[in-house]
């Protein structure tokens, strides 16, 4: 189920569909290799700054 402010004149629901599953598609690839390449949810690093420190730099790779 979604939620849109686009009205019927700006799409058919194939149209919305279509760019919710392309949006996983992308979600679910980048979040896959930070997973699997880079074991980000296994990290042991959880204090101060370096969590987010950590992913930024994994984003720049």
């Amino acid at each position: 189920m979604g939620l849109t402010s686009r009205g019927p004149d700006r799409g058919t629901p194939q149209d919305l569909l279509r760019f919710v599953r392309g949006h996983w598609t992308i979600e679910n690839n980048v979040h896959w290799v930070r997973d699997t390449a880079w074991r980000e949810d296994a990290s042991k690093i959880h204090t101060a700054a370096a969590p987010p420190i950590m992913a930024n730099l994994r984003n720049a790779v």
